[in-house]
């Protein structure tokens, strides 16, 4: 993950810097350095698991058969579409 990266991530949460900092439990300074140079390992790995938290929090709230689509979708990275249609899932995730 290089620091734009890390901006774009930041922007498109919507989250400010010093929001992001706190998040990473880093000072302002430190996490503007990340936005300049790129982040650490440890940084990117708490990203991903804030990622990870977000994810799990709207899979939640599918119902079993779109979960199953979207679970699938992040273990193997491909599109749920292929699995989805077959058990019945248009491309929205809506039943059909």
């Amino acid at each position: 993950m290089t620091g734009y990266d890390l901006r774009m991530w930041r922007l498109g949460i919507p989250m400010t810097q010093e929001e992001a900092a706190r998040k990473l439990h880093v000072g302002l300074a430190t996490y503007k350095r990340y936005e300049k140079s790129g982040p650490p390992v440890s940084a990117v790995r708490g990203i991903r698991f804030m990622e990870l938290e977000k994810t799990l929090d709207e899979i939640c709230k599918l119902s079993r058969d779109n979960m199953i689509v979207r679970l699938r979708t992040l273990v193997t990275g491909a599109p749920g579409v292929l699995y989805s249609d077959s058990i019945g899932i248009d491309s929205d995730n809506q039943k059909t």
